[in-house]
């Protein structure tokens, strides 16, 4: 699951194994299996764990995916906040700069979420400061524009 669909929120890792094993009801020990394989794969580092999240080894960058798809949980806590910001990123790239409600907008579209919502443009925003915090965007006159870096 963490290879194919990585980077993948914990809960929807579990459930889509859970799934797949045709497992009706998780209890106390399903749950206890559950943590028991996650200590082993981070632990023999056949997965790696950033917050709530699993990701494959040797994944730097997470690939930006739509969530338009109708098996794909549409719960914006379920998308990484690096996979958010690297959508921000992206917009950037295109538009140069603009004003932080378009930037959630356009991020959280990109993303598969046609209706922004608070909760959503909350999420998108969290994210989006945790770049500029890193310089990767920078806000200037109400405006978010990209950092390049020069390459000398």
């Amino acid at each position: 699951v963490v290879e194919h669909e990585g980077p993948i929120h914990k809960e929807e890792a579990e459930r889509r194994v859970v799934q797949f094993w045709g497992i009706r009801a998780v209890g106390r020990r399903i749950r206890e299996i559950l943590t028991e394989v996650e200590q082993i794969s981070t632990n023999e580092r056949t997965i790696k764990k950033i917050g709530d999240f699993y990701w494959p080894i040797g994944m730097k960058k997470p690939i930006l995916r739509s969530r338009d798809s109708a098996d794909i949980n549409k719960n914006i806590k379920y998308v990484a906040p690096e996979e958010i910001g690297d959508t921000a990123l992206f917009v950037l790239e295109r538009e140069f700069s603009m004003p932080k409600d378009s930037l959630i907008e356009q991020t959280a579209n990109l993303l598969g979420f046609e209706r922004v919502t608070e909760d959503i443009s909350k999420y998108v925003w969290e994210a989006i400061k945790k770049y500029k915090k890193e310089h990767k965007i920078n806000e200037v006159n109400e405006r978010l524009t990209l950092i390049r870096r020069s390459k000398t």
